[in-house]
């Protein structure tokens, strides 16, 4: 979803209700709406957790756009940790974690999509 820099709170948290039985995240990517340019001082960065925010665990690296432009359409990939929070069961909550540094003047928009393997039943 879209998000405004400047914001007096730049996070934006989505949630997506969760299935029965047990389910590994395989792969997950950005794919951005709307270009945003490099910059090493106001840039964006966000990754995948599992849990609420405060106490969430991380399972990916940060995408930035620190060093990295974001292109419409130009899919980015997360590089997955490994290890057992990658699994969700039917009230896990993965969330994206989507952070502001400096003054980003530019606006950040995109999907994300996430691809789940069933694991246990």
């Amino acid at each position: 979803g879209p998000h405004s820099g400047g914001d007096a709170n730049p996070d934006d948290h989505y949630v997506c209700h969760g299935q029965a039985g047990e389910w590994k995240l395989e792969a997950a990517y950005f794919v951005p709406a709307k270009a945003v340019a490099a910059h090493s001082t106001n840039y964006y960065s966000f990754q995948l957790e599992q849990g609420y925010e405060g106490s969430s665990v991380a399972i990916s690296d940060a995408l930035t756009t620190a060093s990295t432009a974001m292109a419409v359409g130009t899919v980015r990939e997360f590089t997955l940790s490994e290890n057992t929070s990658r699994e969700f069961g039917p009230t896990d909550i993965l969330f994206c974690d989507l952070d502001e540094a400096g003054t980003a003047s530019q606006n950040i928009e995109g999907y994300i999509i996430a691809r789940f393997v069933k694991v246990r039943v």
